[in-house]
């Protein structure tokens, strides 16, 4: 039995550990982009997207403390559906959450560059995920 958990705890601990070096390659500089999202269609495709470091520079800064949003809610949000809505063809796409995120807290040189990310209902059981930087830029992905 202790044979048993040992070779369990052994392959859980691996899987982390190469699960760690394959995402430091999305957040490394030799890549030159950062791993923002992954939205797994219905289909079983998966979408992620990826923003570029050169992209980043650009982008406004945002002290949720002191400013208002560089882009409002409501502009994202009609940016964001019609994206989807182009997309999918046609169809009235269905928001079901949207978060504000910073591009990482624990890092003075993306703790203040924000994103939208919208999650739409588009038929059932199926989702599609839009990021629409600070900017009004709607991030295609990869």
């Amino acid at each position: 039995m202790n044979a048993k958990r040992f070779a369990l705890a052994t392959a859980f601990g691996l899987i982390l550990i190469l699960s760690f070096f394959a995402r430091c390659d999305s957040f490394g500089e030799k890549s030159g982009r950062i791993y923002l999202f992954s939205n797994v269609r219905r289909s079983g495709h998966t979408n992620t997207w990826y923003l570029s470091m050169q992209l980043i520079k650009n982008l406004p800064k945002w002290n949720p403390d002191k400013q208002a949003l560089p882009l409002t809610l409501e502009n994202a949000l009609k940016m964001a559906s019609e994206w989807v809505t182009k997309k999918r063809g046609g169809g009235t796409p269905q928001l079901e959450s949207v978060t504000v995120k910073s591009i990482n807290p624990d890092e003075k040189e993306f703790a203040s560059t924000f994103y939208y990310v919208f999650i739409f209902g588009v038929s059932t059981f199926d989702r599609m995920g839009c990021i629409v930087l600070m900017d009004g830029t709607i991030l295609e992905p990869d």
